[in-house]
């Protein structure tokens, strides 16, 4: 092959529908990853353990307001998991639920550097 063909085998440009295509087939990989089990598992057994740890430390009593709050993130979260197909917006619904519950848990334990 000489360089004055070179040009030839070069990729040529993608047009708008590839190029769309493409970003979707990376968001539909990414969504996958995020709305798999073991990841919503994990994010909820994160949670948990936080609640566990409040507890542990004397920061929080079960009976009390804040432990049924955050309690109740957790409760919204294992339903969405128990779903057997989950949208979009039940996916968006899980990880707002995830941040909700991290900045509850950040006042009470007084960490804001999460």
């Amino acid at each position: 092959m000489s360089i004055s063909n070179i040009d030839q085998y070069r990729k040529q440009p993608q047009s708008e529908a590839e190029k769309n295509y493409l970003e979707y087939s990376a968001w539909y990989s990414d969504f996958g990853r995020i709305n798999s089990n073991r990841t919503i598992y994990t994010n909820i057994k994160e949670m948990k353990d936080k609640l566990d740890k409040l507890i542990e430390e004397g920061q929080l009593q079960e009976e009390e307001f804040d432990h049924t709050y955050l309690k109740g993130f957790i409760d919204t979260a294992v339903k969405l998991h128990q779903k057997t197909s989950r949208s979009l917006d039940d996916l968006t619904t899980l990880y707002s639920t995830y941040n909700d519950f991290n900045e509850v848990y950040n006042c009470i334990s007084g960490d804001n550097d999460e």
